[in-house]
C-alpha cells in the first residue's frame, strides 16, 4: 500500500486542527485599485488586493499569488519569480517491484506522490517483492530482510559440550549442512557443562539452573492430607519475577516483586491428591528483610521471611492452607531464590502512542492488565491473520498496551474536565471534554476486543491509580498537561493510528482504527481549541505555552525494536521505526503550523518556539 493515505490523513488532521482555530482556506481580500493620477486614471491596479500591482502581479485575479509570496507544491508560479514549484517539490521513490519500499537511487520531484513512488528509500533491491525491510530470509540468494546479508538465517549454534544444545554463540545459516560441534538450537545455559541443559533434572537449592529454564531452585515437599492420610509429592517453581517499582532493585534497598509459583508435577493418589495450582504472589523487600504479600487465589495471606546472600534474595513462605477436592487441607513450605539481576531485566516500560496520556508529575499511568471479558468489544475477524505464535504474541502485547493507555486517557480527560472548571471554562468545552472520555472508553473496549480474539482468552484493565492527579490545579499546570499531552501527543497519536490503518487489513482492526481515527482527530481540535480559550484568557501564559510545545516536540522517540512482518503489519501492529518517522512528519506538517495558528491567534505573532526556562507565578 502506497503511503498516499498517510499524506492525506495528515491533510486532513492539519486542516482540522486550523480550522478550530480560526484558520480558514481561500479567503480573500477585497480589491483595491491604485491611486488616481491626475489625469484621471488609474497608476496602477491591483484587482484582487493581494498589495501587488499589475505592474509586478504575475497574476492579478489569484490574492494568493505576488511576488514575495511562500511557493506553494501546487503547478502555479506563486511568488512571480518565473519558476513553479521550486524549492517546495517533494522526494519521492520508485516502488518498482511494489512491494511499498522505494529505491534510494530511483526518485523524482513532484508534489504528490506519483503513481509507483513512495515516500521512503529503504529498499535493498527494488527489482524483487522478495527483498525488503522486515522481511523473511529464506535460502534464495538475495537479502531477503535487507540487513546487508544473504542468507543470514541463523540455524546451527556452538555446542562446545556436546550435550545436545547449542548456546548462545556466532550461528551458522541454515542454508547450509550443519557442521560438526553444533546444534540445531541455542537452548543451553552452560555449554560448558555436559549436565546442563533443557532437559536435564533440576537439583534443587544447588544454585545452578540445571534445566536451563530460567530459575534456580525448587523444592519437593511430601504433604499428609490430614483428613484421608493420603501422602502426596508436590515439586514447586517459580516463574516470571518481576518488579513493580520504578526503579531496578539493588541489594539492600527498598522494593516490590512478583514471583509466580505453579504445581510442577504430583505423585500419590490420584483419588485424594489435588490438582494443579498456579498462584502469584507480591513481595516486599525492605533493606535485608522480605515479607509476603498475597496470592489471587487464597485468601490467607502469607507468613514470609528471607534476606541476601552473594547477591541472591532467598525467601520463603508458609503456613499456606487449601481446601482440596477430597475437602481435606495441606500444609506446606515454599522457599526460593532470585538473583538481582535477573530480577532487573525484568524492569521495562513502553512508549504510549494511544489516545491523551495520563500522567501525574511527567509519569504516564496506566492500569494493569487482568483477565476479564466486560472490557472488551466482540468483533469478528481479528484472528485470521496467519501469524505464528510469537507474532501473535506480539500482536497481543501491542493491542493489549494500546487498550490500557485509551482505558487511561478516560480519566485524562474526566481530569481534563475538572481542570476546566477550575479556570471558568465555557460549556461547550466541558460538554465536548465528557463526550470524549465517552469516546475513550469505546475505544479501550475495542482495543481489547481484538488483544482478547488474538489471544484466545479475555483481557482488560485492572484497577487505575488515580491517586495524585488533581494535586495540581494551577493554570500553569492545566496548560502545561494540556499542550503536552493534548495539543502534542493526541495528535501525533492520531497520525500513528492513520498509520496503522494503512496496513491494517483484518475487518475487525480496520473497523476499531476507523473509530479511533475519527475521534481522535475531533479530540485533538478540542486540546488545541481549549488551549486558545486559555491563553486568550492569560496571554501572560504565552511565553511558557511556547517553552512547554519547544520541549514536547523535541521529545525524542524510540527507533529501536525488532522489525515488523506483513502479517503483524495486517493487525495493525507497526515498528518503533515506523512510528518515530511518523511521529516526526506529524510534528512537521501538522503541529508545527498548528502552533503558528494558535500564537497568531491568541497575539498576533509568529515568534519562534523556544525551549527555555520561564519565570512563572
Amino acid at each position: 500500500m502506497s503511503s498516499h493515505p498517510r499524506r492525506i490523513a495528515r491533510a486532513t488532521l492539519r486542516a482540522h486542527i486550523l480550522a478550530v482555530l480560526g484558520v480558514a482556506a481561500g479567503c480573500s481580500q477585497v480589491p483595491t485599485p491604485g491611486e488616481l493620477s491626475k489625469n484621471g486614471l488609474y497608476d496602477a491596479i491591483d484587482k484582487d488586493g493581494d498589495g501587488a500591482t499589475v505592474l509586478t502581479d504575475c497574476n492579478d485575479g489569484d490574492p494568493r499569488v505576488k511576488p514575495d509570496a511562500e511557493e506553494q507544491c501546487n503547478h502555479i508560479d506563486d511568488d512571480c519569480d518565473g519558476e513553479i514549484d521550486e524549492g517546495v517539490r517533494a522526494v519521492f521513490h520508485r516502488d518498482a517491484d511494489g512491494d511499498t519500499f522505494g529505491s534510494p537511487t530511483d526518485t523524482v520531484e513532484a508534489c504528490a506522490v506519483p503513481d509507483g513512488f513512495v515516500e521512503n528509500d529503504d529498499d535493498c533491491n527494488d527489482r524483487s517483492a522478495a527483498a525488503l525491510p522486515g522481511g523473511t530470509e529464506v535460502c534464495d540468494g538475495l537479502d531477503n530482510d535487507c540487513d546487508g546479508s544473504t542468507d543470514d538465517i541463523p540455524g546451527y549454534w556452538p555446542d562446545a559440550d556436546g550435550d545436545g544444545f547449542g548456546s548462545s554463540g556466532e550461528p551458522r545459516s541454515a542454508c547450509e549442512p550443519m557442521p560438526d560441534g553444533y546444534a540445531d538450537n541455542q537452548g543451553d545455559c552452560d555449554d560448558g557443562d555436559p549436565d546442563v541443559h533443557p532437559d536435564a533434572v533440576e537439583v534443587c537449592h544447588d544454585r545452578t539452573d540445571n534445566d536451563c529454564d530460567g530459575e534456580l531452585s525448587c523444592l519437593v515437599v511430601s504433604v499428609a492430607m490430614e483428613d484421608t492420610g493420603a501422602d502426596c509429592e508436590i515439586t514447586w517453581s517459580m516463574t516470571d519475577a518481576e518488579t513493580l517499582d520504578w526503579e531496578a532493585p539493588c541489594e539492600a534497598c527498598d522494593f516490590r516483586f512478583q514471583a509466580f509459583m505453579s504445581v510442577a508435577s504430583i505423585t500419590g493418589d490420584a483419588d485424594h491428591c489435588d490438582s494443579a495450582v498456579d498462584i502469584w504472589s507480591t513481595f516486599d523487600v525492605q533493606g535485608d528483610d522480605i515479607s509476603g504479600g498475597t496470592t489471587l487465589f487464597v485468601p490467607e495471606g502469607w507468613a514470609s521471611a528471607g534476606g541476601w546472600d552473594e547477591g541472591i534474595l532467598s525467601w520463603y513462605t508458609s503456613a499456606y492452607r487449601r481446601s482440596l477436592d477430597a475437602g481435606g487441607y495441606a500444609s506446606f513450605s515454599y522457599s526460593g531464590e532470585l538473583r538481582v539481576d535477573e530480577v532487573s531485566e525484568y524492569y521495562y516500560g513502553y512508549y504510549y502512542y494511544e489516545g491523551r496520556p495520563l500522567s501525574v508529575d511527567g509519569v504516564h499511568r496506566v492500569a494493569s492488565e487482568v483477565a476479564r471479558s466486560d472490557w472488551r468489544t466482540e468483533r469478528e475477524g481479528s484472528h485470521r491473520a496467519e501469524l505464528t505464535p510469537a507474532e501473535r504474541q506480539r500482536a497481543v502485547e501491542a493491542w493489549t498496551r494500546a487498550g490500557l493507555a485509551e482505558h487511561a486517557s478516560v480519566a485524562s480527560f474526566n481530569r481534563f474536565v475538572m481542570e476546566l472548571m477550575s479556570l471558568g471554562a465555557p460549556p461547550d468545552l466541558l460538554s465536548e471534554s465528557l463526550g470524549a472520555a465517552a469516546d475513550e472508553i469505546a475505544h479501550a473496549r475495542d482495543c481489547f476486543g481484538v488483544a482478547s480474539a488474538l489471544a484466545g482468552a479475555p483481557v482488560g484493565p485492572g484497577p487505575l491509580d488515580v491517586d495524585g492527579i488533581l494535586a495540581d490545579m494551577s493554570a500553569e499546570g492545566v496548560l502545561t498537561r494540556l499542550l503536552t499531552e493534548g495539543c502534542v501527543e493526541e495528535t501525533v497519536s492520531t497520525a500513528l493510528a492513520a498509520l496503522r490503518l494503512s496496513h491494517a487489513t483484518e475487518p475487525a482492526v480496520q473497523a476499531t482504527l476507523q473509530r479511533i481515527v475519527a475521534d481522535e482527530t475531533r479530540h485533538a481540535g478540542l486540546a488545541w481549541r481549549s488551549a486558545r480559550w486559555i491563553l486568550q484568557g492569560r496571554p501572560d501564559l504565552v511565553p511558557l505555552a511556547r517553552t512547554v510545545l519547544a520541549e514536547a516536540m523535541a521529545r525524542p522517540c524510540p527507533t529501536d525494536g525488532a522489525a515488523v512482518s506483513p502479517a503483524l503489519r495486517s493487525v495493525g501492529v507497526v515498528s518503533r521505526a515506523d512510528r518515530a518517522r511518523e511521529r516526526q512528519r506529524t510534528l512537521d506538517e501538522v503541529v508545527a503550523p498548528a502552533v503558528a495558528a494558535l500564537f497568531a491567534s491568541v497575539d498576533g505573532t509568529r515568534a519562534p518556539l523556544r525551549a527555555e526556562p520561564v519565570a512563572t507565578a
